[in-house]
Order: structure tokens, then sequence, then C-alpha cells
């Protein structure tokens, strides 16, 4: 025996990987295109599936609306400065968002105005659930 042929008994063998074979497509457009249709399908299930596509819902309170009154408490009658619609808070105040965050996580925005010079700034605590 060889000193080779003992070092390819000895040494271990290499892993085995097993070779993935994909049917030959040339001359078959049909099957291709259909192949090529059938996996972007899934990849936009997918995307889907995993929220890229996710759409918020959005709700806006004109708070000089008569419809705001459902959901305030606390402000003074509704004013105008143009076409923007506004009401001072009367000490503690609250507006009241309900079914806000269900199915996603809820984004909030806030246009706050700044407080009268002889007075002291609110607080604000914003609350879910």
């Amino acid at each position: 025996m060889t000193l080779r042929q003992l070092a390819a008994i000895l040494r271990p063998a290499a892993p085995q990987r097993a070779a993935l074979r994909l049917p030959r497509l040339s001359g078959r457009p049909a099957l291709q295109l259909a192949l090529l249709a059938a996996a972007l399908t899934l990849l936009l299930a997918l995307a889907e599936a995993a929220g890229l596509g996710a759409r918020r819902p959005m709700a806006r309170v004109d708070m000089a609306a008569p419809e705001a009154a459902l959901v305030v408490r606390g402000f003074h009658a509704p004013e105008r400065d143009g076409a923007r619609g506004f009401r001072w808070s009367a000490g503690a105040s609250e507006v009241r968002l309900l079914g806000v965050g269900v199915g996603g996580v809820p984004v909030l925005g806030l246009r706050l105005g700044a407080a009268a010079a002889d007075r002291p700034a609110p607080g604000l605590t914003v609350g879910l659930g």
C-alpha cells in the first residue's frame, strides 16, 4: 500500500451535497412565463403578509366642527383663524378617540398653539387604552 492510498483511506470524507436539478425550460416560453408569474405572486403575497404594504387609516378632527363635540371635553367654544379651526382648553381638557391603534401602531399628530404670555404653559398627557 502506498502512502497516497493510506492518506486517502484516513482522510475524512467530504460531506456530500445534494444537487438541486431544475428541469430545463429552454424552448418552453409559456412554462417560463407561468413560473415567473407564480414566483412574483408568491413574493407579493409574502411582502403583504410581512406588512410591507401596510396602510395606516387616518382620521382628522377639525376642532371647530360641530362633530368635534362628540370627542372633546373641557374646551371653550370653537373659533376660526381663516380655514383653520381651533378651541382653547378650559383647564382639564381631553380628546377621546375610540378605536385608535386597532390593527396597527397608532400615530398621533398634534398642532398646538402657544399659551398666553401671562399664563403658564399647560401640561399635556397622551394615553392609549
